[in-house]
């Protein structure tokens, strides 16, 4: 590829790049959008993010249930049992 085609491809992506909204930004946007909802939207957000924690909750069941975490939980108590973990509440403070 040449300089030019590779400097253009550069441009284009750090274009793209520039109109993706990043985490902060969305946050930002979200907290300023929400006071401004009507009851019945906030009311409806609401539902649909209780109506997904319920899904989440049973995803993860099944999977704790299956077997599938068990070796995650054994890494983590591998490394706590050797001082490799940190508590979290006096890490926060």
């Amino acid at each position: 590829m040449s300089n030019n085609k590779r400097q253009t491809t550069n441009n284009q992506q750090q274009t793209t790049n520039d109109k993706q909204p990043t985490t902060n930004n969305k946050q930002q946007t979200t907290n300023n959008r929400l006071p401004q909802q009507s009851v019945e939207t906030l009311e409806a957000i609401l539902s649909w993010l209780d109506q997904e924690d319920d899904a989440f909750e049973k995803r993860l069941r099944a999977d704790v249930d299956a077997g599938k975490l068990d070796q995650l939980i054994a890494n983590v108590v591998a490394e706590d049992e050797l001082g490799e973990t940190i508590d979290i509440e006096t890490s926060c403070n």
